[in-house]
């Protein structure tokens, strides 16, 4: 018997047995790749050199942490890509803690000591975490994260104002490190506008 013949011309092959196990044995493997978490690194890292928020020769602003909250409603989930679930650390407290510490390499100084206790001398805050998530629309992809700052000042001015922070890029491969650094890099904008403000309510108590 003879080999089916392509229109057109030509023979079509069957795959050989050595290429079906190939392909049998790769699809579970693609299939658990894709469903593999990502799990966000414990520790904010800066994505690019950040500048400070304060004026040339000013003092560093202090800012008393009286709360850091995580208020999403699904805390542990990150985004979804494709199949493959991306989380938030295990503690998911101190990756918070690391985030919000990035505040002082735009010159605000952040103490969370005694949480609860308000600190007269200093700028008291309340910060929640509204929303962090990342996703995939075609080939692009796509981070937002959003505070919730409230703040008072020694001389009761306050803050109470939402900080987003986005990102968006080309999705090459929805790889790890795509992934991570995206997310730090939309933490890192909510941080400038954040810092900024306290800056700014630091140089209104001053003069």
């Amino acid at each position: 018997m003879t080999a089916p013949r392509r229109p057109g011309g030509g023979t079509l092959r069957r795959p050989g047995k050595r290429i079906l196990l190939l392909l049998a044995v790769a699809s579970p493997l693609a299939s658990h790749a894709a469903s593999r978490p990502v799990i966000l690194d414990q520790a904010y890292v800066e994505p690019v050199p950040v500048v400070s928020a304060l004026a040339k020769g000013a003092s560093p602003c202090a800012v008393h942490i009286m709360s850091l909250v995580d208020d999403r409603r699904s805390p542990e989930m990150i985004g979804m890509l494709g199949g493959k679930p991306v989380l938030a650390p295990p503690d998911r407290t101190a990756w918070l803690v690391s985030v919000v510490t990035g505040l002082q390499a735009r010159g605000i100084t952040v103490d969370f000591t005694n949480p609860s206790v308000e600190n007269p001398a200093v700028i008291n805050a309340n910060l929640s975490l509204k929303t962090a998530w990342i996703n995939a629309v075609q080939i692009s992809l796509g981070t937002s994260v959003v505070f919730k700052l409230q703040a008072k000042g020694v001389d009761a001015r306050t803050i109470d104002q939402y900080y987003r922070g986005s990102a968006s890029r080309m999705n090459w491969a929805s790889g790890d490190g795509e992934i991570k650094s995206d997310i730090n890099i939309a933490f890192s904008r909510a941080l400038d506008a954040m810092a900024h403000d306290l800056a700014g309510l630091c140089a209104a108590q001053k003069t």
